[in-house]
């Protein structure tokens, strides 16, 4: 019987042991012992008759064999006195020598009775002979048991010394063991009489002589006579429990003593017992561990966890490892004759042992060197083909086993041993030698397989057959039933023969099958790797596996593979084969048999069979699903092409049939589709006003577009009557089109109108932009709200009022209501204030003429000319649906010809139509065109079976091999190339930025009228207010003290702007200021910090003058000065005790700040909160409570007052509400007023203006205030608890200002002085009576180390830019008054920055005696574990005794985005901070630096106007900071930069802080950092307001998460002509004539002179130009006078004609009602309509290169203009008001009845006649202050203002809100760059306590709160997923086909896929899939490289699953 070994058997065979220490033994019987060793010598009887005798009568003798002690050769913890202590006090020992000897295992065993121990000697132990002693010993393979019994002499047995034991007989050695080297022991043989002497024991004696003899182990036992145990076997038991241990140890090939470990003991615990340090991670579950230890251990413990350590090492070196034995079991083989196959074997095994690691795993498997011995050894061949058998078994299992736990082996095993190829032949053999066996069991035919026992024990059918024929005796087949009936006898004896060659040959095939699958599964091994070279690609071609494929393809029986592992595993190498680009190839192949052919041939045999059969075989399935997979993946790497053959094609339709009654089904695959729109020229121009080039959308946009897009296709009509499609863009879904067919029954009938969509990154939330593209050119107005501009009117697109609701609204419901409600038949009554004609018999003519004119337009634009040029993406849907309709559109038309006659008038067409004078020219018109239509319609030809086939017959695909296309070429090209970046980008040259200062700056007189300093303060303005600043500019501000917080604080100040600012701080500059005063260098060293910093602070603003207070404070003249700033308390408080000015006191210490301010008995407040004042249009007032028109935001809050004017109310004696009100009761729509007077009725129009009312404030001396807890501005930061005790005694504290009492570097002294000053002062009794508790004694742990933190007189950096902005900020609200005060202390402690807990220093306490105690072994221990540092004096020496040890932000990487305000503050700070010291910090900014840029961006200096920001602001900060390492860039941070700022580059960085100014570019940044797992820092500010947010990779929300959101500045259209409601609309009316005048007409003019063939509309504007082409000066000044009378007279008079005064809408209600302001025309007078002129004629003559004369009278020249009076007809007075207010068309009536070579030829003809020069056209530019942009647009503005009674406007504001411009102040990014350095340090320091921060400076108000937390969703799988999680998905190749993505997808994740999307490109969703087949294949069988962007082989797209849930899936090419 062979044994199987493994751990659990071990368990099994020896439980005893697991319980006990001792190892039992049963009863000893020498009688069957003496029968099984009869052939032992008669010595040997002897010896055990005599044991027997010397034991006594008894056949039982109790007791009980003990393990004292075991050992290895390889664990020896052995020695003498080990030895000893074990012996002591035994009587004898049992040694088991395990050696090897030669090439076998030896035991040699030796029993010593009588044991004398030398007690006065150490370690010497003797034992003499005696009767009972014996050796023994025992060869293993053979079993030899030799026993010799001693001869009774006396003599010296054992005997143990300090360096070595001996064990002789007759002074012969038998054993000498060296404890120094137990190697070098030596052993002996002492036996003399052999009975049977071997080869084997020849062996052994010669290795002993030649001492070839190793010590494997020893085993030490003893026998216990006193137990109570029965002895069975004493040798023999011994010897077969022995040998069980042995062989398993064999097996596992160990040679080392087990140990076991109980479950119980734990690490400590079996540590202490072994004297090592034992690691449980490493120890394996259910395996036998071999720990190495250095003492001996005293009892055995149970296995549990467990370590197995290698000794193959020891087997190779010492023994000769397998090679050894293969060279023996060859030598055998040789010599027995084997068979060629055996010795073939051991050669393919010496081979295979070459391969690393594969003689290890081979000797370790259980049996596998037993097997290898016997097959040497065993003489019979049939037991030889049995083993040989089963080692070939073992072989290939193991090598399988050693690639799937090496994969990195295989390349070496291919290349190297060259493997491959021999495993195929081998393969190739065992394939030969089953389908021999095969075919003559099985014929191949199609039919179901029958089972194998079927076959066999098939018994004949006996008697006759039931059924038809039964009874007739003509059946002829009874005869045969006879005739098998005779021989019946003899054909089952026959069948027993064959069923037992069946079985034999079953049984063989078994065999070689699971030999063959082996084989196969190493193939598989091997073809599946982890990337494909030419070297093995050229290997895997020379080893024939594509023709052994082949092969077993062509004989393969379709019948027999149902269950077959075989074919399973053939499929499984040909997926591995096709799942490579390279190994792709190799399918096909100009010959013609290939691999592919041959698929496809099998295919083909599959399909027959499982037609034919109804077949249900799973392989089957498998293999079409597989031939599907590779098909594909030819296809998709271009190495095939498809074409389908439809089997049945229907060749002709009978013509009676109407086909366009199949219009929806053959069109309905039409419906929704892509193109190219983004890139198209015609798209772009129509939408260039709102569309954007952006590559990062919305999350919630592109998920409602997806959402929609996909359930449109069934909802959209799809009618010969009505229908409408859609295309959208190929990589932007945001980018569409649509195609509208007009409705029959309308004049849009049929006609095909195009329309151009854009969804804004806004969209749910608002609508998309729509227009109209079919204009005829921009000729044609085809209704009243669609403009020949292409502008919409629909109330759905808030064109029109604005009916969209967020997330309601939806495409279709635009698209319906655009065909259904504007193109109907009503088309003239669409006009506001015409629908009252409907149904007069003059509208209903009106009406007609204009449906006659627009049906004219119809066929012309959207027929005629759709069919001639149809638009991209639409080619088919124009021909098909034209070709389908025709007969529907000739009645259409034709009808309109009958109806021609009909009266009609066309003077309300909106339009140049010549109808108006000749209507019978209609009907003339409508019949030619129609002819024209008719040639169009008869070139369509179309095959109906072919080309509308909409339910395909079964197709066939031709596929032809595209083996030399340069496709391919160009593939492989394109792999190669992908995007590989791994480098981070490289810098700019900071050298070339000069940053030296120079010591005669010209000082500038601060003029708050200078429009110079204007500009440079334009955002400051834009914040405060110009009134602000002139009190700035005469204000002188005082700063005492100049370290890093008062650096900021004057930074600040002198970057606000005031007239005057003192400083003084006479203290030395020491090392420790470079780490936070910005402006000192090495150079400034103990030189006055005041000094140091007054020249660099002068270069931040000219326009302030800064000097230094020589010698002391005494000298400053408080009268010279408006505030008093401090660090100092003490200072403070004499400043303020003497009122005369405001006082700021201003404090950081270590991370506690504090600001208390001053500002006298009685401050005014003149702007609470900066708020721009609320102006609101009043629907009602009832009974005091006012109501607001709807849609109306205001800033109203309680108690403020508003005033009410321009109401219009009943007549009576009540009040009138045109007066001042306080309201109360506010809400979103009304408010109500607080009063008791009586009103008459409200009527109409009243307007309330918001009133900002003064506030008294009252300041306590700051003396008082700092010594009392009552003082606390309570809106920044809530407290509560144990955190308002803390503030207190953080307040208290710091009024301690001496440097004596305090330390910077952790001096246990001064800490020990200032905390016991602290409680000597009576800080106890204020806290005792605010609490009514002594808390100092309740909280005294927690207070003790905070007191210990304020002990650190530390300078923290960022809080030093955090005060420094906010008390900046307090000093210009007590100068300018503007924005509420902090009243009057503001403190905080930024405990969350340390990356400790305050309560970790405990190493003070206060005793029993109320002493303070210091534990200096604490405080060392504190020192040392946070980094602090006692004697430092570096630059970083307040931050490192700050928060500690600052090693990570030395070694951070950083990333930059920025560099503006916001960017320059934060490298400033991390410059101090020494960020990136050991990194780099990246900054990018593509911006250059502007004259406004300075009054923020304190880096940037007039000498580096128009140099890059980023790399001026890094050459700076490098200055400040010399150890910073720090790389410019002027990338734009976006989609197209992704080559440089690669995925590669973002996980480099520990985090990224952006400095940016625009949401979209916030969204990419945010969206790489989810991408890549990398911390954000976000921030912004505006005005007075800022925010900072965290966002840490899988804890908190992101960016996007909550986004931002934007305004909505879309202003309507009729708003904007007609109904300007504020004076922002009266500016963007400004300046889009602005646009026109200066811009948009003089660049059609360039573009008529440059473009040969340019549009029709460029060539109309550019006629208008020329035909009032100015030659002089004087000629603008008139062009000038004529547009100001037009514009603010003559238009004005038009519209008032138009709608007067008193005009009712249709229901009854005045048109001229609020919101409307009914305007009034103004003459020619005051100062803003000389400067509109001017301004006009400098900008036309700059425009057409006019000289201006230097000097000119301009009253002189206007005088001279002649102003043609105004003459009005009434009929066309809405005509000129539509065509002037809406779209500027009252001057294109009569050229657009001209064609376009008309129109050329006259432009010609002008151009030649004129002879212009080239028009410079001008853009609006806001920075350049005499340009007179800006005073053009303020004078337009005005005039307009004027025209409707709307409060005129400023030349700044102008400026402002024209130009974009983002209030700034320098104060506010101070501290949100501030803030967000907090957050980056404890990112950088790993802490958790992460804010975001909204500030608020203005109110003043500051919250902190953590940060979201990000949020989850389930999948089905019960996978949790968030913004955050990555999961990965593993493709081999770049061209795996889409839809192989998407099912590994789904796959992966329980769900289905909707879309699958990168960036703003969908590139799948299950509606984008085509209807056609050919079709369908193309696209699901795209590449995925076609859809998607590679870089660095990785990629991210987003995938929407049910639900709307969208997850991130990284796609690597492995």
């Amino acid at each position: 019987m062979e044994l199987e070994y493994n751990d659990q058997a071990f368990f099994d065979l020896f439980q005893e042991e697991h319980q006990f220490e001792k190892q039992k033994f049963g009863q000893i019987n020498f009688q069957n012992q003496i029968q099984q060793n009869q052939e032992v010598n008669k010595n040997a009887e002897q010896i055990i008759e005599q044991q027997k005798q010397n034991i006594g009568n008894d056949k039982q003798i109790k007791g009980s064999w003990i393990n004292l002690h075991s050992f290895s050769a390889f664990n020896p913890h052995f020695d003498s006195q080990i030895l000893t202590k074990v012996l002591e006090n035994r009587t004898n020992v049992l040694f088991i020598f395990e050696l090897m000897v030669g090439m076998e295992n030896v035991k040699l065993i030796c029993f010593v009775n009588h044991i004398i121990q030398d007690r006065r000697r150490q370690n010497y132990v003797q034992a003499k002979s005696n009767e009972s002693s014996f050796y023994a010993m025992m060869i293993q393979e053979d079993h030899y048991w030799y026993v010799n019994a001693l001869d009774g002499k006396p003599h010296v047995l054992l005997d143990i010394q300090q360096h070595m034991v001996q064990i002789s007989h007759h002074n012969e050695p038998i054993a000498c063991i060296n404890f120094s080297d137990l190697q070098q022991s030596k052993f002996g043989f002492p036996f003399q009489k052999l009975q049977e002497k071997t080869l084997l024991m020849d062996q052994i004696n010669a290795a002993l002589q030649g001492l070839e003899c190793y010590l494997l182990q020893i085993g030490i036992f003893t026998f216990d006579v006193n137990k109570d145990n029965q002895l069975e076997d004493d040798i023999q038991s011994l010897k077969k429990n022995y040998e069980k241990q042995l062989n398993y140890y064999y097996s596992q090939l160990r040679m080392q003593p087990i140990q076991f470990i109980p479950s119980t003991v734990d690490a400590q615990e079996l540590s202490q017992i072994l004297k090592e340090q034992v690691i449980f991670e490493k120890l394996k579950e259910n395996q036998i561990n071999d720990i190495e230890v250095t003492k001996p251990i005293q009892q055995q413990i149970q296995i549990k966890s467990k370590q197995q350590k290698q000794l193959l090492t020891y087997f190779e070196q010492k023994i000769g490892g397998i090679q050894m034995i293969l060279d023996y079991v060859k030598k055998y083989l040789d010599q027995t004759q084997a068979d060629k196959q055996i010795k073939d074997l051991v050669f393919e095994l010496n081979i295979l042992c070459q391969i690393d690691g594969f003689q290890q795993q081979i000797v370790q498997t259980d049996g596998f060197l037993q097997q290898l011995l016997v097959l040497a050894y065993l003489n019979k061949r049939q037991e030889r083909k049995e083993i040989y058998r089963r080692i070939n078994l073992l072989i290939y299992q193991q090598l399988v086993q050693l690639l799937q736990e090496k994969p990195y082996m295989k390349i070496v095993v291919l290349l190297e041993h060259r493997l491959l190829e021999k495993i195929v032949i081998k393969t190739e053999q065992s394939l030969n030698f089953i389908n021999q066996n095969v075919q003559q069991q099985v014929q191949v035919r199609f039919e179901q397989p029958k089972p194998a026992h079927f076959l066999k024990k098939q018994i004949v059918n006996q008697g006759k057959p039931k059924g038809i024929g039964y009874g007739d005796g003509e059946y002829k087949g009874f005869q045969y039933i006879n005739q098998q009936q005779q021989f019946n006898i003899q054909q089952q004896k026959q069948q027993q023969q064959q069923e037992q060659f069946i079985d034999k040959v079953d049984k063989q095939q078994n065999e070689e099958d699971t030999h063959l699958i082996n084989l196969l599964n190493c193939l598989i091994q091997l073809l599946d790797l982890q990337f494909i070279n030419i070297k093995l690609l050229e290997c895997i071609q020379q080893s024939n596996i594509i023709n052994l494929l082949i092969k077993y393809l062509q004989n393969t029986n379709i019948t027999a593979v149902e269950n077959s592992k075989i074919f399973n595993l053939i499929l499984q190498i040909i997926e591995c084969l096709a799942q490579r680009e390279m190994t792709l190839e190799l399918f096909v192949s100009k010959e013609a048999t290939c691999l592919f052919r041959q698929l496809e041939s099998f295919n083909q045999q599959v399909i027959i069979f499982i037609k034919t059969f109804n077949s249900k075989i799973e392989e089957l399935n498998r293999f079409m699903s597989l031939y599907s997979y590779v098909e594909n993946c030819l296809y998709a790497a271009q190495l095939i092409t498809i074409k389908y053959l439809s089997q049945d094609q229907q060749n002709n339709v009978d013509g009676n049939i109407n086909i366009h009654q199949f219009y929806r089904p053959f069109m309905k695959r039409l419906a929704v589709g892509k193109c190219e729109i983004k890139d198209d020229v015609d798209y772009v121009t129509h939408m260039k006003d709102c569309f954007i080039q952006a590559n990062n959308p919305s999350q919630n946009k592109m998920q409602k577009l997806v959402s929609e897009i996909s359930t449109i296709e069934e909802n959209l009509p799809l009618d010969a009557t009505n229908s409408i499609f859609i295309r959208y863009d190929n990589d932007r879904m945001d980018c569409m089109r649509t195609i509208i067919f007009g409705a029959s029954g309308t004049p849009y009938a049929h006609g095909a109108f195009l329309y151009d969509m854009y969804f804004g990154d806004d969209y749910p939330q608002r609508p998309p932009k729509m227009k109209l593209s079919t204009t005829g050119h921009g000729k044609v107005r085809f209704n009243p709200n669609l403009y020949n501009c292409g502008k919409v009117c629909l109330s759905l697109l808030g064109t029109w009022g604005d009916n969209w609701i967020a997330n309601f609204s939806t495409i279709l419901q635009i698209l319906v209501s655009v065909q259904s409600m504007v193109m109907s038949e009503y088309v003239m009554f669409n006009e506001p204030g015409w629908e009252s004609q409907m149904g007069t018999p003059n509208g209903e003519q009106a009406n007609r003429g204009y449906c006659n004119f627009i049906k004219i337009q119809n066929i012309r634009y959207a027929m005629i000319e759709q069919l001639q040029k149809p638009p991209r993406g639409f080619e088919e849907v124009i021909k098909k649906s034209f070709y389908l309709r025709k007969d529907l559109i000739k009645k259409e038309i034709e009808l309109w010809i009958e109806q021609a006659n009909l009266p009609a008038t066309y003077n309300q067409t909106q339009n140049s139509c010549t109808y108006t004078v000749q209507p019978q020219q209609y009907k003339q018109d409508l019949i030619k065109i129609y002819e024209e239509l008719k040639v169009e319609l008869e070139k369509l030809k179309f095959n109906i079976g072919k080309d509308f086939q909409t339910i395909s017959n079964e197709k066939k695909k031709e596929i032809a091999f595209n083996l030399d296309a340069k496709e391919y070429q160009q593939l492989q090209q394109q792999q190669q190339q992908i995007i590989n970046k791994n480098n981070p980008p490289q810098g700019l040259n900071i050298n070339e930025i000069d940053i030296t200062y120079n010591n005669n700056l010209q000082q500038r007189q601060f003029d708050s009228n200078d429009q110079n300093l204007q500009n440079l303060m334009s955002r400051y303005i834009g914040v405060v207010g110009l009134d602000a600043v002139k009190k700035q500019s005469e204000s002188t501000i005082f700063i005492h003290i100049l370290n890093g917080l008062g650096v900021e604080i004057a930074k600040n100040i002198v970057l606000s702007g005031v007239k005057r600012l003192i400083l003084f701080d006479p203290q030395l500059m020491q090392v420790n200021d470079l780490g936070n005063n910005f402006y000192l260098t090495q150079a400034d060293l103990n030189k006055r910090r005041d000094f140091g910093v007054l020249n660099k602070l002068k270069h931040l603003n000219p326009y302030v003058k800064i000097d230094v207070l020589q010698n002391s404070l005494n000298e400053l003249n408080l009268n010279e000065i408006q505030v008093f700033v401090t660090q100092d308390s003490n200072v403070a408080s004499i400043v303020s005790n003497q009122n005369q000015i405001a006082v700021v006191l201003a404090q950081t210490r270590n991370i506690f700040v504090r600001i208390v301010t001053d500002f006298g008995n009685d401050f005014t407040v003149l702007d609470k909160d900066g708020e721009q004042l609320s102006e609101l249009n009043i629907e009602n007032i009832t009974n005091n409570v006012v109501t607001l028109f709807k849609n109306q935001n205001h800033n109203l809050t309680e108690n403020d007052f508003v005033l009410i004017q321009e109401v219009k109310q009943q007549p009576g004696n009540g009040n009138s509400y045109n007066q001042l009100f306080q309201i109360k009761n506010v809400k979103r729509s009304s408010f109500e007023l607080n009063t008791n007077k009586i009103f008459t009725n409200y009527i109409s129009h009243g307007i309330a203006y918001q009133q900002k009312q003064p506030i008294k404030l009252q300041f306590d001396r700051i003396s008082k205030v700092i010594n009392s807890f009552d003082h606390y501005c309570d809106n920044i930061g809530s407290y509560d608890g144990i955190d308002q005790i803390k503030r207190d005694l953080i307040n208290f504290s710091l009024n301690t200002t001496s440097n004596d009492q305090l330390t910077d570097n952790w001096d246990i002294e001064r800490i020990r002085l200032f905390i016991n000053q602290i409680r000597q002062q009576n800080v106890r009794e204020i806290l005792n009576n605010k609490y009514k508790e002594d808390v100092l004694l309740k909280y005294q742990e927690e207070l003790l180390s905070l007191l210990i933190l304020l002990s650190i007189n530390t300078q923290f950096q960022p809080l030093c830019a955090l005060i420094g902005g906010m008390a900046a900020q307090e000093v210009l609200k007590a100068i300018n008054k503007k924005y509420t005060p902090i009243h009057q202390v503001y403190v905080q402690s930024f405990e969350d920055v340390l990356p400790f807990k305050v309560n970790e220093l405990k190493f003070a306490q206060i005793g029993q005696s109320n002493n303070l105690e210091i534990n200096l072994n604490k405080y060392e221990q504190c020192m040392q574990q946070f980094g602090f540092k006692k004697n430092y004096n570096t630059r970083y020496n307040d931050l490192t005794n700050t928060i500690g040890n600052i090693q990570k932000i030395f070694s951070a990487q950083v990333f930059v985005v920025g560099a503006g305000a916001i960017g320059c503050e934060l490298l400033k700070n991390y410059a101090m901070l020494g960020v990136s010291k050991f990194g780099k910090i990246y900054v990018t900014d593509p911006d250059i630096i502007e004259n406004s840029n300075l009054s923020r961006q304190f880096l940037f200096r007039e000498k580096h106007i128009r140099k890059p920001k980023s790399l001026t602001a890094a050459a700076v900060v490098k200055q400040m900071n010399p150890d910073i390492n720090i790389v410019a860039r002027l990338d734009k941070v976006c989609q197209e930069t992704q080559d440089i700022y690669h995925s590669g580059f973002y996980k480099q960085m520990n985090c990224i802080t952006n400095a940016l100014d625009n949401v979209q570019a916030r969204l990419f940044i945010d969206s790489k950092c989810v991408e890549n797992n990398v911390s954000l820092i976000e921030s912004g500010t505006l005005g007075p307001k800022g925010h900072v947010q965290s966002i840490i990779p899988n804890l908190t929300e992101s960016y996007a998460s909550k986004q931002d959101p934007e305004q909505n500045n879309d202003i309507p259209y009729c708003t904007l002509r007609m109904f300007p409601e504020s004076n922002i609309h009266c500016l963007e009316w400004a300046r889009d004539k602005f646009e026109q005048y200066f811009f948009r007409k003089p660049q059609a003019l360039v573009q008529l002179m440059q473009d040969p063939s340019p549009q029709q509309q460029t060539i109309d504007l550019a006629i208008k130009v020329l035909k009032k082409f100015p030659i002089s000066f004087q000629q603008c000044v008139q062009m000038g006078r004529l547009k100001f009378q037009k514009l603010f007279n003559y238009d004005i008079v038009a519209l008032m004609n138009a709608y007067p005064i008193d005009s009712l809408t249709k229901e009854g209600k005045l048109f001229w009602a609020p919101p409307k302001r009914p305007p009034k025309p103004i003459d020619f007078y005051g100062d803003f309509a000389f400067t509109f002129v001017q301004d006009f004629a400098i900008l036309t003559a700059q425009i057409y290169g006019i000289n201006i004369p230097l000097q000119y009278d301009l009253k002189l020249l206007i005088q001279n203009v002649y102003i043609p009076k105004m003459t009005i007809k009434q009929k066309k007075i809405k005509d000129i008001v539509e065509k002037q207010d809406k779209n500027n068309q009252s001057q294109q009536i009569e050229e657009e009845v001209k064609d376009y070579d008309q129109l050329i030829k006259e432009a010609k003809s002008l151009l030649s006649k004129i002879k212009p020069k080239l028009p410079q056209p001008q853009q609006f530019e806001k920075d350049d202050d005499q340009n007179h942009h800006v005073s053009f647009i303020t004078a337009a503005t005005n005039g307009r203002a004027i025209n409707y009674g709307i409060q005129q406007v400023d030349w700044m504001w102008t400026k402002l809100k024209a130009g974009r411009i983002i209030p700034a102040m320098a104060t506010t990014t101070s501290c949100i760059a501030a803030l967000q350095t907090l957050e980056l340090i404890k990112i950088l320091q790993t802490t958790t306590q992460y804010r975001n921060t909204f500030l608020n400076l203005a109110i003043p108000f500051m919250m902190q709160s953590e940060p979201g937390e990000v949020e989850k969703f389930q999948l089905k799988n019960g996978l949790d997923i968030s913004i955050w999680t990555k999961l990965k998905l593993e493709i081999k190749r770049l061209t795996e086909p889409l839809q192989y993505i998407v099912k590994k997808l789904e796959n992966m994740l329980g769900e289905e896929v909707n879309s699958l999307q990168q960036g703003a490109k969908v590139f799948f969703m299950k509606q984008m899939i085509p209807k056609d087949e050919e079709e369908k294949y193309k696209f699901i069988n795209t590449p995925i490289y076609k859809c998607i962007q590679f870089i660095n082989n990785e990629s991210q797209i987003n995938v929407q699953i049910n639900g709307n849930k969208s997850l991130v899936v990284q796609i690597t090419l492995i």
